[in-house]
């Protein structure tokens, strides 16, 4: 650390603190290269502001190393503690929650903080409004959805994935299984959305993979869809303004079994996704084919052929 700095802090932390300083910045890994908060140190007004700015400054360091630890290890099983034990175990044992308190120090409850903070948003997923219709549970102009509530909409089919695509107010992606899994959940609001789909003779099959926070695959899906059996009134086919244009979908994920909402996000088709999608539903819409001649060949398919051949790609935000 630039010894400008390191002065600077001295004059506000007592010589055995700013060791484990120190050793703080070498664990968070930013010894390479000066984080920006270090600037604002050292233009700091007076030593109670400098103060403030590099403890919140270190302790978000060392909360976002602790908040890979759980992307990786898993959020839903471990605490903010044991995270940050992990992300600092060359500190003591990590193991020991007061021995960690007690070397933290002073970064202790904003680290801790910062933790909790990305691990509940990881856990609950925000909450989302959607466009409704006039016949929606909640009988007004939306329908409010939130993780841990009743799902207040019909869900379509039986279990698995139905897209709700190109409608007016909003698509979405109906992920509806019974006894939807904690694993299965956090994958759907946090992990990798693949898309891509297949397109012939009257027939479209958008397919899905998601995957967690270390690219493990974790759920797929296989969703045929019409065009033609949306009504003209609902039916909302955008036009792709540019190489750039985007198709966003809502994804609910549903406890089946509970009716409770599990999962809220909201994603796009990749550019070329969207333009090959909508190039499909407005032929799909002009043609005389059933399509299914061609969905019974593709349901004799392997599962993992027909992702290659769907041409998948990552969705984005």
């Amino acid at each position: 650390m630039d010894m400008n700095i390191m002065k600077k802090i001295a004059t506000f932390e007592k010589k055995t603190e700013l060791r484990l300083v120190a050793r703080y910045a070498i664990a968070a890994g930013f010894t390479s290269g000066k984080p920006s908060f270090l600037d604002g140190v050292l233009v700091a007004p007076d030593v109670r502001s400098a103060r403030s700015i590099f403890v919140e400054g270190v302790a978000e360091l060392i909360a976002d190393q602790a908040s890979k630890v759980l992307m990786i290890e898993g959020v839903e099983n471990h605490t903010e503690e044991w995270a940050l034990g992990i992300a600092l175990g060359t500190l003591g044992d990590r193991n020991d929650h007061e021995s960690l308190k007690n070397r933290l120090g002073v970064f202790y409850s904003p680290a801790i903080a910062a933790v909790r903070k990305f691990r509940e948003s990881y856990l609950v997923g925000p909450e989302v409004t959607l466009q409704g219709d006039e016949e929606s549970t909640t009988g007004s102009d939306c329908v409010r959805l939130r993780v841990g509530e009743r799902y207040p909409l019909p869900l379509p089919g039986p279990e698995g994935a139905t897209a709700e695509f190109l409608r007016k107010g909003e698509s979405r992606l109906i992920v509806a299984l019974n006894d939807l899994k904690q694993r299965e959940a956090v994958a759907l609001r946090r992990g990798s959305i693949y898309a891509g789909l297949l397109a012939r003779d009257g027939a479209i099959l958008l397919l899905f993979a998601v995957c967690d926070a270390t690219g493990l695959p974790v759920l797929s899906f296989q969703c045929p869809f019409d065009a033609r059996l949306i009504g003209e009134d609902d039916l909302a086919i955008p036009c792709a303004t540019s190489l750039r244009t985007r198709l966003y979908f809502a994804i609910h994920g549903v406890d089946r079994t509970t009716g409770i909402v599990k999962a809220l996000r909201g994603v796009t088709f990749a550019p070329t996704t969207t333009s090959r999608f909508l190039e499909a539903a407005r032929a799909q819409k002009d043609s005389s084919d059933s399509g299914e001649e061609v969905h019974r060949q593709w349901r004799n398919i392997d599962a993992t052929d027909l992702l290659v051949d769907a041409d998948m790609a990552i969705c984005g935000r």
